[in-house]
């Protein structure tokens, strides 16, 4: 490769003709490739809860029906349940404050 000289300003590279030019230096890295999303789970299937026959679980202290064993034993271990059973367990009084 030749120089030309321009004064000054310094050297400049002549590229004699006969040769390709020399490659030039990339800015920057091919990016990746695209990632492909996995596809969305399926959407989940509720529990099928077995209804029982109407009167099978009933709370006589609370006079509560329920529909299902789920729901009856979410009841029993309830806030409501436990103070009505407080209500039912604690002794009765009379009128004058003896116990009946």
């Amino acid at each position: 490769m030749r120089m030309l000289t321009t004064g000054a300003a310094g050297a400049i590279p002549v590229q004699p003709p006969d040769q390709p030019p020399p490659p030039r230096p990339t800015a920057r890295p091919a990016p990746p490739p695209l990632k492909t999303k996995a596809p969305p789970p399926p959407p989940m299937q509720p529990k099928p809860k077995k209804v029982v026959e109407p009167g099978e679980l009933n709370c006589v202290v609370c006079s509560v029906e329920c529909t299902t064993k789920e729901y009856y034993d979410a009841h029993m271990k309830g806030a409501r349940h436990a103070k009505a059973m407080e209500k039912k367990d604690a002794p009765k009084k009379d009128e004058n404050g003896g116990d009946c």
